[in-house]
């Protein structure tokens, strides 16, 4: 399965789970079009990379996530400045999270699990919004 192109036309778009989809390995550039979404349900997809443009969705209040990423890319990650919750599941090659994510000031819950290799948070990450 491959996330098409023209995903980016939806403007309106608030809310997409994709969840469980294993074959989605990549989003389109124009994912970041979607600049309305506030919640994005990717666990259990198989990303292999963010778009350069995933930075773009500033309305983003949840994100879920697995990904076959090392480090999450730094710019995408910390321009998502309305996230409330994060999630991070099942994403195994993941050693470190970006420092990107230390500008999240309205992240009130993180959940992190199953990441085995993810050894540390950043120093720039600031708890004491935190709440779960």
């Amino acid at each position: 399965f491959e996330v098409p192109n023209s995903i980016g036309d939806l403007k309106h778009l608030r809310f997409l789970a994709l969840m469980g989809n294993h074959a989605v390995e990549t989003l389109p550039e124009s994912f970041g079009r979607l600049v309305n979404l506030q919640y994005l349900n990717l666990i259990g997809t198989h990303l292999r990379k963010l778009p350069k443009s995933f930075g773009n969705l500033i309305n983003l209040r949840y994100l879920g996530l697995s990904t076959l990423l090392t480090c999450l890319p730094e710019k995408a990650i910390g321009q998502l400045t309305s996230l409330r919750t994060l999630v991070i599941s099942k994403s195994h090659e993941l050693s470190s999270l970006s420092e990107g994510i230390g500008n999240l000031t309205r992240l009130r819950t993180l959940y992190v699990y199953s990441c085995p290799n993810l050894a540390s948070f950043p120093s720039s990450m600031s708890y004491g919004c935190l709440t779960a």
